[in-house]
């Protein structure tokens, strides 16, 4: 009995240090990405040390091939000391957004090489260069030269910026591709941009790669994403669905937590950390108990008959302590799978108040929280119309698609009491509840609006943007507010912010309506809201649509583009918006492969050839 009390005494010791060396192993991980963000850095540096003009395609691509090459599949861009664009391999298709990225370059400029201010007259928007001047932008331009995670939209990005001195200390690279010399228009300002889950799966490679080691034995490690449900770095796939819930429990816990996997095929310990600094993967671990298992196996040689009665008890409770340890773990499995089948109801029973109620409760209170969100997209849903005027001189349809459970894009269609059809697009800037209760809070004022005597689209937006103003200083509304007259058949119509309509006469020319305006909740108080009278001839339509369309990216980060968008809408034209839309949304889903990284609203009005001037 010496020799077992001694055996199970080296089986501790041996899985304590072995889960201990993997555990420091997978908190090293995290904590040494930023080392990893620093050597990129001399890198990045070194790549982008002089690119010359700009101009030069032959070696600006050959710059994002070198960074390519290094693991950098990043977005890329040149400009010059007045912030124009000298070249992107994925340029801005939004003139906004153009324009907010020049005030971005040009604001780095003047903060690190004012020297080269007066290259170029400078002809920027005043209202956005005020904005980059505010101190959460100018967070991002204290860092010049080093990689930095930031928040721009809904997802992280890794973000890096350099600023190139005078040209006299760069020394006279600078040449078009024709040979002649250029003046001003030389590199000052270098930007790159990719996902921070992009860089984190590259620094899994590398440190994947690397060999660790425990009591002599190799370390393996595997890394699971909690967004997509799926292993982005995978075990062997008899082991999937126990590691599964093994990374599960730490992601809900905010703990590591180990198990010891005694099966043949991979015998051994296994240990998952949630390490929410790397894009909120579960880094796992494995290391075989080959040398535990040899030595138990010399172990039970030397144990006698006579201890089967002992065996036969520690057996019985084993099998007690296993029962009641596994059942818990039965229950998180259902509570996993109803998660996944959105089965918001579920709850886990009450387990008293030991570690393992406290787990089941923190999971019953995620559920609660949950079931709140399920219940407020189902309430946003049905604020979107399904239905739209019937008019025998005009077809109408629309559709809104969310990128999460709760979208901030708005759409309203419907007919006024003396006939006319009103119709409404918009975008709220940013994503989630607080952009819908602001979708919802703008279909009210519609709602009320509409009551009034005297009509006018521009009275809406007025109502918005002074509404906007006195809830949220921060908040925007991209607008379409309109009116149709079927009869004399114009629109009344006002644009402000970013979303564009697109008037596309029978013949096939088209124009877009709008400017450069700033939407309600921005800007001074008291712009005014002007109205767009546009006539629509027989065969004529009109398409409106927010940026997450034109915006959407395919696997090569190319962008649709409002080019693009013509293109398709004249290719798929139909008389019957329906079969437009369809057209047009299928067009979009095999572009992006179904995936959307924003809201998209899209509204088609055609007025039929038959129904005569």
């Amino acid at each position: 009995m010496d020799n077992y009390w001694l055996m199970q005494v080296d089986e501790t010791l041996t899985g304590l240090r072995i889960g201990n060396a993997q555990n420091e192993a997978l908190f090293s991980w995290a904590q040494e990405f930023e080392d990893f963000l620093s050597d990129a850095n001399a890198e990045i540096s070194k790549i982008c040390q002089n690119p010359g003009s700009g101009l030069d395609k032959k070696m600006n691509y050959q710059i994002l091939r070198n960074l390519q090459q290094k693991g950098f599949l990043c977005r890329l861009s040149f400009r010059d000391s007045a912030g124009n664009l000298l070249f992107s391999n994925s340029p801005e298709t939004s003139p906004d957004r153009e324009a907010f990225k020049r005030s971005i370059a040009r604001t780095a400029v003047e903060r690190y090489a004012p020297e080269r201010k007066s290259e170029l007259p400078y002809k920027g928007n005043a209202i956005l260069d005020r904005l980059v001047k505010m101190d959460n932008f100018l967070d991002m331009l204290t860092k010049p030269n080093l990689l930095q995670i930031v928040q721009i939209g809904e997802k992280p990005i890794v973000f890096y910026f350099k600023v190139y001195p005078d040209n006299k200390k760069l020394g006279e690279v600078a040449s078009a591709p024709s040979g002649a010399s250029i003046k001003g228009g030389q590199v000052a300002y270098m930007e790159l941009q990719l996902p921070l889950k992009r860089a984190v799966v590259n620094y899994f490679r590398k440190k994947i790669a690397q060999r660790k080691t425990c009591e002599n034995l190799g370390l393996r490690f595997f890394a699971f994403d909690i967004h997509s449900f799926s292993w982005t770095f995978s075990p062997p796939k008899y082991l999937q669905k126990e590691l599964t819930q093994l990374a599960l429990r730490s992601w809900i816990t905010g703990q590591s937590q180990i198990l010891h996997f005694m099966e043949k095929r991979a015998s051994g310990f296994w240990i998952s950390l949630y390490s929410p600094q790397l894009a909120d993967y579960c880094l796992v671990a494995y290391c075989s108990d080959f040398p535990l298992t040899e030595q138990t196996e010399k172990s039970w040689k030397t144990i006698i008959i006579g201890g089967l009665a002992t065996l036969t008890l520690l057996f019985l409770l084993g099998r007690a302590i296993s029962e009641n340890l596994l059942a818990p773990l039965n229950h998180l499995e259902s509570g996993a799978q109803a998660l996944i089948g959105q089965n918001f109801n579920f709850r886990l029973p009450d387990s008293g108040h030991n570690e393992i109620g406290m787990l089941f409760h923190a999971f019953n209170d995620m559920m609660n929280d949950t079931y709140d969100l399920e219940l407020a997209r189902q309430v946003q849903e049905g604020l979107i119309p399904t239905e739209f005027p019937k008019d025998d001189r005009y077809f109408i349809d629309g559709k809104i698609l969310m990128a999460s459970d709760l979208g901030g894009d708005c759409l309203d269609c419907f007919r006024l009491s003396d006939g006319r059809i009103f119709f409404l697009v918009g975008d709220v800037s940013g994503h989630g509840a607080a952009s819908a209760l602001i979708m919802a809070f703008a279909r009210a004022i519609t709602f009320h609006w509409s009551n009034r005597q005297q009509l006018s689209p521009a009275a809406l937006a007025s109502e918005l943007d002074q509404s906007l103003r006195q809830r949220d200083s921060t908040t925007f509304l991209g607008l379409v507010s309109a009116i149709l007259d079927p009869v004399h058949h114009f629109v009344d119509i006002t644009v402000h912010g970013q979303i564009y309509p697109l008037h596309l006469r029978k013949n096939g020319a088209f124009n877009w309506i709008g400017g450069l305006e700033n939407p309600p909740g921005v800007g001074r108080r008291d712009k005014n809201f002007s109205v767009k009278r546009v006539f629509l001839a027989p065969g004529d339509a009109l398409i409106c649509m927010t940026d997450g369309f034109v915006e959407a990216r395919n696997s090569q980060q190319e962008q649709i583009g409002h080019d693009r968008f013509i293109q398709w809408a004249k290719n798929s034209r139909c008389e019957n918006a329906s079969t437009w839309l369809q057209a047009l949304l299928k067009s979009h889903a095999q572009w992006a492969d179904c995936h959307r990284e924003d809201d998209l609203t899209l509204l088609i009005i055609t007025r039929k050839e038959a129904a005569g001037a």
